[in-house]
């Protein structure tokens, strides 16, 4: 389930890494396609995809409360 979670894109947005973001943005297109495009049934990466982007969400939920309480220094989650 945490195939695409495991990429540097991930990592760098999860702790607010913007340095060659494009970069890892790209990689994670890349591994993104290459597993829709090898998944063995759609069920299987509907529910990937579908995991990942509760996954992104989340993320950035986080990055909002955190942007929004940054005066009163609160912490990202993670």
């Amino acid at each position: 389930m945490e195939t695409l979670l495991n990429t540097d894109f991930f990592s760098h947005i999860k702790n607010d890494d913007n340095t060659d973001i494009q970069n890892v943005y790209g990689n994670f297109i890349e591994v993104l396609f290459s597993f829709c495009k090898s998944a063995g049934d759609t069920i299987s990466a509907y529910f990937v995809l579908n995991y990942t982007r509760i996954e992104f969400v989340s993320i950035q939920n986080s990055v909002t409360e955190y942007n929004s309480g940054k005066k009163r220094n609160v912490g990202l989650p993670f």
